[in-house]
C-alpha cells in the first residue's frame, strides 16, 4: 500500500527479454500444423510444440490415487487442444508489445471437435472423450467411503429427503497476477528464476524434473507476493516456457500475466454437483448420509491432482455425528481450465451440502436451525468421524452459543416479521464450518498419494551482535508469516521483537520448505522455528550459566537479558552471550563455536480449525438483490500468536465468501468460450458491498503442536457462503424458496418470487 514492495514485475533491465503466449481458441480441437515461419525477422525468436515438448517432460502431479487416470498437461498443446487458452506457442523480443504483436503472425490450423463443459454431460455413455488416445471415458478418479448400516437408517428414519446443489466454478483472482523472470547463466549452468510462487521449493524440485536439468543448479527466489489463494499453489506452463527460453538464448526472460489471462488460464476451483439423500428422526437426529459428487477437473490434473476429491470426502461430516455414511466421488475431466484447491478447497463445499442439509431437517421437522445443529454436534474431541478424520481440538456448542448470542439470533427471529416490508425481505442463516488446516503429517499424507513431504525446516541464528535470523522454508504470501514467526521466535528467547530477522523465499537459504497452503504456515513452520529456538536458548542459557557460574535452571532471559531469578546480581546481555560464543574466550569445554540451531517438525496429524457464521440479509423482492446486513463470525483456531493477522484473515477470507455466495462465477458459453473474463463480467465484492462484520475469538490449543495453533487462512471463506445460502431461505420462507446452487443470483429469486407474488409492487413501498 505504500509502493515499498518488489513484485515479479518490478524486476527490468535493458538486457529482459518478454515471453507472449499464444493460446487455443477452441475448447476443443485437433491441433493440424503450427507454423512459426512468418515470425522470422520480427521477433527474437518463436518456440513451438516439437521444439518445447523435445526438450521438456509433461507437468508432474504430485498427489496422485489408485486408478487415477495422469491425464497430464505437457508445456505445448500437442496432438489436440483441450481448453480455451492453453498453450500452443510462444514468441520471446526484445519488447513486450513486440512478443504480443508477434504472435499474430504464427498460423495455427485446427479440427474443432465438439466440447463437453458439464461433469453431467462428460459422464454421458455419448460423450465426447478428452484423451481419446489414452482413455475411454472421462472419469478420471472415483472413491467410495461407506461407514454403518446406511441402509437400516434409512429403513428406520422418520424423514427422508434427497437433494441437488451445484457450486459454481470461481477464480482465485489475486491482485498480483502470476509472473516469473528466468536468468540462466550458460557459464555456470545456473538457473535463477524469480517467480510469484507459494510453493518456491517445489517450483524447483518440478522445474529440475521437466527441464532434466540437476536440482541444485536451480535457484528460485521468490519476491513480494500479491495473494494467491491457491492459484500459485502449482507449477504453470508458462514458468517452464520462460524458463526453457532463457536456457536457449542465454539472456532473461520475463512473462508477466495479463488480467484476461488469469481469468482463463490460471486455475479455478469448485464446480461441483453433489447429490445427498438424508434420513433423519422426527426430533432432527440426522442419522444417515448417501452422498455422490461429481468434480469438475477441467482438462487435465495439475500438480494436486486428486487432492479437491478427498477434502470433499474426508470433510463431509462437518461438526456433526455422521454415524451411516455412504459416499463417493467422481472427478470429471471437462474441456474447461484445470481446477485446483483454491482458499478453502473440499471444506468449502463439503460445509455447503452438510449446512444446507442442516436447515432442510429444520424446515422439514418445524424444529428451529440452531436447535438442530446443537442437538447434531460432535461434544467430545478428539473424535475420529464417519469419513476417518480425527478433530483434535475445539467446543463446538460453545462456539455456536456464543455466535447465537453476538448476532442475536433468538431476537432477530422473533422480530424478523414485524421488521419486513412489502417489497423486502430479511432472514438470518447459520454456516457452522471446519477447516482442514496445518497439512503436513507425511506418513499420513504418503498413504494417500501425495509424492511431498510435510514436514518444515527451521534454523535460528544469533550473530556475534545479538541479532537473531531465522530461516524459514515457509513462504509469505501477503498475510504476515515474518511477522507470526517472529513473534514466537522472541517470545522463545526473551527477545524483543524487533531484534528478529525472518528470512523466506529463497531455495539458496535452505534445503526444504513445504510452501503456503492448507493454513500450515504457523502451525507446521511456526513449529518448526519455535524448536529451533529452544535449541538456541538451552545453548544460550549453557553459556550464560558458565560465565555466570550460576545453574542453568536458575537463569531466565527477559528482554534479551539473561540472569538469576529472584536476585539482582550479575546479569548478561544476549550481545554480550553471543559474542562469547563466537570469540570463544569463555566457552564451556564441550560447546561448539557460534550460537545457532535447525529444527524439523512432521506434525502426527491435521488441524482443524472450527467457526460458526451468522448472516443477516436483506432481499429485495422488486429486483432480486441479495444486501448481506450484517456477519458474524466466532471461530476457534487454536491458540493465536497474533491477533491483528487473525482479524486481518478472517476478513479478507469473509470477502472471499461473500463473493462466492452472491457475485462470482466463471461462465462458459456452449463451446467453452470464457464469458468472465474481465472484472467487467467477473464480480467481485468491494469494500462498498462489505456488510458489518463482528468477529469473536475462541482459544482451544491443538495437541498437534507444541505452539497450539490450528490454523486460520480459509475460515471465513468456508462458512460464509452457506451461511448467506441459508439466510436468503430463511428470508424467503413465505415462498418455499430453497438455495440449491451457489451463486444465489437475482434471477433465481424473481423467478419465485415473481411466479409466486399475486400483486405488483409499487416504487416505495417499504
Amino acid at each position: 500500500m505504500r509502493g515499498r514492495g518488489k513484485f515479479v514485475d518490478d524486476f527490468n533491465d535493458e538486457s529482459l527479454l518478454h515471453l507472449s503466449v499464444l493460446r487455443s481458441p477452441y475448447a476443443h480441437a485437433r491441433v493440424k500444423s503450427v507454423d512459426l515461419s512468418r515470425v522470422s525477422g520480427v521477433s527474437l525468436r518463436a518456440f513451438g510444440p516439437d521444439e518445447v515438448n523435445a526438450l521438456c517432460t509433461e507437468l508432474p502431479v504430485i498427489w496422485t490415487a489408485e486408478g487415477m487416470k495422469l491425464a497430464t498437461q505437457p508445456v505445448l498443446a500437442k496432438r489436440k487442444v483441450h481448453y480455451v487458452g492453453q498453450p500452443v506457442a510462444c514468441v520471446v523480443a526484445d519488447d513486450a508489445d513486440a512478443a504480443r504483436d508477434a504472435l499474430d503472425l504464427i498460423e495455427v490450423e485446427y479440427e474443432p471437435l465438439e466440447p463437453v463443459l458439464d461433469p453431467e454431460a462428460s459422464i454421458r455413455e455419448d460423450a465426447p472423450i478428452l484423451h481419446d488416445d489414452l482413455f475411454k471415458d472421462n472419469i478420471g478418479l472415483r472413491i467410495r467411503n461407506k461407514q454403518g448400516n446406511v441402509e437400516e437408517a434409512f429403513a428406520k428414519a422418520d424423514i427422508r429427503f434427497k437433494e441437488k446443489f451445484r457450486i459454481s466454478r470461481v477464480a482465485p483472482a489475486p491482485i498480483e497476477t502470476r509472473g516469473v523472470v528466468a536468468n540462466y547463466d550458460p557459464l555456470k549452468e545456473e538457473l535463477t528464476v524469480r517467480s510469484s510462487t507459494q510453493i518456491p521449493y517445489m517450483l524447483k524440485h518440478v522445474l529440475a524434473m521437466t527441464l532434466r536439468m540437476p536440482e541444485n543448479k536451480i535457484r528460485v527466489i521468490v519476491p513480494d507476493v500479491g495473494g494467491g489463494f491457491g492459484g500459485k499453489d502449482s507449477v504453470y506452463p508458462e514458468e517452464l516456457l520462460a524458463c526453457l527460453a532463457s536456457i536457449v538464448l542465454g539472456k532473461p526472460v520475463k512473462w508477466v500475466e495479463e488480467r484476461s489471462e488469469n481469468l482463463t488460464a490460471s486455475h479455478q476451483d469448485r464446480d461441483q454437483i453433489q447429490f445427498v439423500e438424508v434420513a433423519a428422526k422426527s426430533d432432527g437426529i440426522l442419522t444417515a448420509l448417501r452422498v455422490k459428487i461429481l468434480v469438475n477437473a477441467g482438462a487435465y490434473y495439475r500438480f494436486h491432482g486428486a487432492r479437491e476429491v478427498f477434502i470433499v470426502l474426508f470433510m463431509l461430516s462437518g461438526q456433526y455425528k455422521v454415524p451411516n455414511l455412504e459416499a463417493e466421488a467422481f472427478s470429471v475431466l471437462t474441456n474447461t481450465m484445470s481446477t485446483f484447491p483454491y482458499r478453502g478447497p473440499g471444506s468449502t463445499e463439503a460445509a455447503f451440502l452438510i449446512e444446507r442439509v442442516m436447515d432442510s431437517i429444520a424446515k422439514k421437522t418445524g424444529i428451529d436451525p440452531a436447535l438442530v445443529r446443537e442437538r447434531n454436534l460432535i461434544r467430545e474431541l478428539p473424535y475420529t468421524t464417519a469419513t476417518g478424520a480425527v478433530y483434535d481440538s475445539g467446543n463446538y456448542a460453545e462456539c455456536l452459543k456464543i455466535a447465537l448470542e453476538l448476532s442475536e439470533y433468538e431476537k432477530f427471529r422473533a422480530s424478523k416479521k414485524e421488521s419486513e416490508g412489502i417489497s423486502k425481505r430479511i432472514g438470518i442463516g447459520i454456516g457452522c464450518y471446519l477447516e482442514q488446516a496445518g497439512l503436513g503429517p507425511s506418513r499420513i499424507i504418503g498413504r494417500l498419494g501425495i509424492r511431498q513431504g510435510g514436514w518444515e525446516k527451521s534454523s535460528v541464528i544469533v550473530d556475534q551482535s545479538g541479532r537473531v535470523s531465522v530461516i524459514s522454508g515457509i513462504q509469505p504470501i501477503g498475510q504476515g508469516t515474518e511477522r507470526a514467526i517472529a513473534q514466537i521466535v522472541a517470545k522463545e528467547l526473551g527477545i524483543p521483537i524487533s531484534a528478529v530477522s525472518v528470512f523466506c523465499g529463497d531455495t539458496a537459504f535452505a534445503s526444504f520448505g513445504g510452501g503456503a497452503f492448507a493454513s500450515r504456515s504457523t502451525a507446521v513452520g511456526g513449529t518448526a522455528s519455535a524448536l529451533a529456538a529452544k535449541e538456541v536458548k538451552k545453548k544460550i542459557l549453557k553459556i550464560a550459566s558458565h560465565m555466570l557460574e550460576a545453574r542453568t535452571d536458575d537463569l531466565i532471559i527477559e528482554n534479551g537479558i539473561v540472569r538469576v531469578k529472584g536476585t539482582r546480581g550479575p546479569s548478561l546481555t544476549l550481545e554480550e552471550i553471543a559474542d562469547n560464543a563466537y570469540v570463544m574466550a569463555n566457552l564451556p569445554l564441550d560447546m561448539e563455536p557460534g550460537l545457532e540451531a535447525s529444527a524439523t517438525f512432521d506434525p502426527p496429524n491435521f488441524t482443524f480449525s472450527n467457526g460458526v457464521v451468522v448472516a443477516k440479509v436483506q432481499v429485495d423482492l422488486e429486483t432480486g438483490v441479495v444486501t448481506p446486513l450484517s456477519l458474524c463470525l466466532v471461530h476457534d483456531c487454536g491458540t493465536v500468536i497474533d491477533p491483528v493477522l487473525v482479524e486481518g484473515q478472517i476478513q479478507g477470507a469473509v470477502a472471499q465468501g461473500l463473493g462466492e455466495a452472491l457475485l462470482e462465477e466463471m461462465i462458459y458459453d456452449p463451446g467453452g468460450q470464457p464469458l468472465s473474463g474481465t472484472f467487467t463480467d467477473y464480480l467481485l465484492p468491494s469494500a462498498q458491498t462489505m456488510p458489518e462484520l463482528v468477529i469473536a475469538h475462541m482459544e482451544s490449543p491443538t495437541p498437534v503442536n507444541l505452539l497450539g495453533a490450528k490454523g486460520v487462512g480459509e475460515s471465513g471463506t468456508i462458512g460464509t457462503p452457506v451461511a448467506i445460502a441459508n439466510a436468503v431461505v430463511d428470508a424467503l420462507s413465505s415462498f418455499d424458496y430453497d438455495v440449491t446452487q451457489l451463486p444465489v443470483k437475482p434471477e433465481h429469486i424473481l423467478n419465485v418470487t415473481r411466479a409466486k407474488t399475486p400483486y405488483e409492487f409499487q416504487m416505495g413501498d417499504s
